[in-house]
């Protein structure tokens, strides 16, 4: 039986097993630009508002999704761990391509204006190449974990947060 599996990161510390659905509406956490583009893409499909606000935000390629991990674990708000999901065919509510996503949000960066062709080509699904997909789920199932390894900057933060406390 085939189960599909895709990639979360994120600071919750989720035991194995554990099913997970999405505690709130990902543009909390984006930047003026991104959310410019969040919103322009979320307007471009009639339901885009309720799948996109109400999901789980699954990176389908593991390199990708390692990759985009680490990288953010270079910034000054990283994601703790890299979870191997599993979720049931049932739960899968659509599979974008964010390429496109950085599109519409390189023209905000720009001030240039969104074209709806780049949001339909996200809407539309998969295209024969897809580097950067992501998953949007209901609910999906913790399998496995890996965690960041601690920079010396996140050593020295805490040595200092110790300090602090006396």
């Amino acid at each position: 039986m085939y189960v599909p599996i895709g990639y979360h990161y994120s600071n919750e510390d989720y035991e194995d097993g554990r099913i997970v659905v999405s505690g709130r509406d990902n543009m909390d956490g984006l930047t003026e630009i991104e959310k410019k583009a969040e919103l322009f893409l979320r307007a471009a499909h009639e339901e885009g508002e309720a799948l996109r606000k109400g999901a789980l935000y699954l990176w389908q390629d593991l390199r990708v999704a390692k990759y985009l991990w680490e990288l953010r674990g270079k910034t000054s708000a990283p994601r703790k761990y890299l979870y191997t999901m599993e979720y049931d065919e049932a739960d899968f509510i659509h599979a974008g391509d964010l390429r496109y996503y950085t599109v519409l949000k390189d023209a905000v960066k720009e001030g240039k204006p969104l074209e709806d062709a780049t949001a339909a080509r996200y809407w539309n699904g998969p295209p024969a190449e897809t580097p950067q997909m992501e998953i949007l789920v209901t609910k999906a199932t913790v399998k496995s974990r890996m965690e960041l390894p601690q920079t010396p900057a996140d050593v020295m933060r805490k040595f200092f947060e110790q300090v602090k406390k006396g």
